[in-house]
């Protein structure tokens, strides 16, 4: 998704953000900001990524087949460790 949304932009991106943060680090607000400034603040990348990278565990999907054209399909989140908890309501992104 992010990288269609920059992709006319990316010679831009990649100048801009190797030479802002050459021999030092950025934190990921700086890389959204940069992303963000490439593209003129036409679009508001760290609102969009945010949702993606501030949340615990990743969407996973499993599909098993039923019978004939049924299928089951759930949904749970990845966490590297099963054992962690993980509340809904902790995230503000949902």
């Amino acid at each position: 998704m992010l990288a269609y949304l920059l992709l006319t932009y990316t010679f831009c991106l990649r100048q801009s953000y190797i030479n802002k943060f050459e021999f030092s680090n950025a934190e990921m607000s700086q890389l959204w900001e940069t992303f963000e400034q490439a593209t003129g603040n036409r679009y508001r990348i760290g609102d969009v990524m945010n949702t993606w990278t501030r949340q615990m565990g990743f969407p996973v999907v499993t599909v098993r087949h039923v019978t004939g054209n049924e299928y089951l399909l759930n949904q749970t989140r990845f966490l590297i460790n099963p054992d962690d908890q993980f509340d809904p309501s902790d995230s503000p992104y949902g």
